[in-house]
């Protein structure tokens, strides 16, 4: 092991090799900062190699302050919607 990426690869590509290469508790500092950056479940799951969704639940411990902005970035990105809507709507 020797923490590089694999040349020529993309950011997934290096993303996946770090959680693999990862100790067991940097696995789940890497896979809970997915967790609180949005990502879903079967992404998280896709990148991190899990199989299931209580693995997943073993590795990802959104903390408190994602637990907090989690409804002001919904709202934000419902927001975001609804005013392309209206933009949408003004064109048509």
């Amino acid at each position: 092991m020797n923490g590089a990426a694999p040349a020529g690869s993309g950011a997934l590509h290096a993303l996946e090799f770090r959680i693999e290469q990862a100790d067991d508790g940097n696995r789940h500092t890497l896979v809970t900062e997915l967790a609180e950056s949005g990502a879903g479940d079967e992404a998280i799951m896709s990148i991190a190699g899990h199989v299931s969704r209580a693995i997943l639940s073993r590795y990802s411990h959104v903390r408190v302050e994602g637990k907090r902005r989690a409804p002001d970035e919904i709202a934000a990105r419902q927001n975001a919607a609804d005013e392309k809507r209206r933009d949408e709507a003004a064109m048509n």
